[in-house]
């Protein structure tokens, strides 16, 4: 189950969610999703804390070189589409809207 949390503050960064295998982050512009492979739980936690989720972003997370992630795998990720074809993701409210 993934662990997602809504990026309420943050320009580019619209969510993101971690598994033990990847840091998975939803970017605003497009909706698209990317993930970020063993990225540590650490980071995770950090990352969810930084007071500036961009800068955290590109000082520790872009080294691990994203992945884009088909909008089928994404939903079964636990992220849906939304009307617009983007992606949001749902743990109880979702990133977009």
């Amino acid at each position: 189950m993934l662990t997602i949390v809504r990026a309420v503050d943050s320009a580019n960064i619209d969510c993101f969610a971690w598994t033990i295998d990847a840091l998975y982050v939803q970017f605003k512009k497009r909706g698209d999703v990317y993930a970020y492979l063993d990225v540590p739980e650490s980071k995770f936690h950090e990352f969810r804390e930084a007071p500036s989720l961009g800068k955290y972003f590109h000082a520790n997370i872009k080294q691990y070189g994203g992945v884009l992630i088909a909008h089928d795998q994404a939903v079964l990720l636990g992220f849906e589409q939304n009307t617009r074809s983007e992606v949001s993701a749902t743990e109880g409210q979702t990133c977009k809207g």
